[in-house]
């Protein structure tokens, strides 16, 4: 359910660019195709495009400064990242308007290496852990056509409805490893009493956890933001998973002593999460304790 006013704006938007060359599709997507969306959500505008027949950017910045009420942020292809790679911030007085460029024969990769299942992550493209590409799976299960006059959407959705079994394998496996080969660079940090890297292969660990929660209920992770709710949903997971992870790293301390103890129940975490996984989980050596040699 949008608000009247912002669908009169979504609507003049998509009006706007079912004439532009090269836009093969428009989507609605983000928290109002999720249906959480608050009244001061963006509008997420998907702009579909063929890798070879590309729409002008120069066509998009006309229509984005046709409905900024100030000069608009406008972006070449790629300047985002290599996933979300490209697209326009927009100020308008109803609300902030998001375009984000997708590359269908890209997105059709993406979705055959989910498939094989191998995933990417690009590190560096968004805060605080980064963007996987479980993320891009998501994004198109979620999105609401609004343009799609050859079908192209409705077939992509239709390979995203079922969580590729290989994908939920794979991650699996590689987010808990990375989760166990972080506590033993955490031990060392935390002897040391220092702060800052323990905290930081903790919030690591606790990612890891997330992802392999989501891998474990087959659900794709498609924003880090207001994941407790959706965890909370989770059939799989730990007994009061958020509220300890908040605890624990929370007032992870500042004494080795306070440190190692916050591993420890870190690691209890890990460890229901590992009885849950059973054995989609082999652990690739043996882990010494966070609280040995402390």
């Amino acid at each position: 359910m949008i608000p009247p006013r912002k669908k009169t704006l979504l609507d003049d938007v998509v009006e706007a660019f079912r004439s532009v060359p090269g836009i093969a599709a428009i989507a609605l997507g983000g928290s109002h195709a999720r249906g959480t969306h608050r009244p001061d959500s963006d509008l997420d505008i998907g702009l579909y495009y063929r890798e070879a027949a590309p729409f002008a950017v120069s066509d998009i910045r006309n229509i984005a400064e046709r409905f900024a009420s100030a000069p608009p942020t406008v972006t070449g292809f790629y300047e985002w990242g290599p996933f979300v790679n490209g697209g326009a911030w927009i100020e308008n007085p109803v609300c902030k308007i998001d375009f984000l460029y997708r590359n269908i024969e890209q997105l059709e990769r993406t979705i055959e290496d989910a498939e094989r299942g191998k995933s990417e992550h690009s590190y560096d493209q968004h805060p605080p852990f980064g963007f996987r590409s479980v993320t891009t799976l998501g994004e198109i299960a979620c999105a609401e056509p609004l343009f799609d006059p050859n079908g192209i959407l409705l077939a992509l959705k239709r390979r995203v409805a079922v969580y590729p079994p290989k994908l939920k394998s794979n991650l699996i496996q590689t987010m808990l490893w990375g989760a166990e080969f972080s506590f033993v660079f955490a031990k060392g940090f935390a002897m040391d009493g220092d702060v800052p890297n323990t905290v930081g292969c903790m919030t690591r660990i606790y990612h890891y956890l997330v992802h392999a929660l989501f891998a474990l209920n087959e659900t794709y992770l498609v924003n880090d933001k207001r994941i407790a709710a959706v965890i909370e949903g989770f059939a799989i997971k730990p007994a009061g998973f958020i509220a300890r992870s908040n605890a624990i790293i929370g007032q992870a301390g500042t004494a080795p002593s306070e440190l190692g103890s916050s591993l420890e129940e870190l690691k209890a975490l890990f460890d229901e999460t590992l009885q849950l996984a059973k054995d989609l989980y082999r652990s690739r050596y043996r882990m010494p304790s966070a609280a040995a040699d402390r």
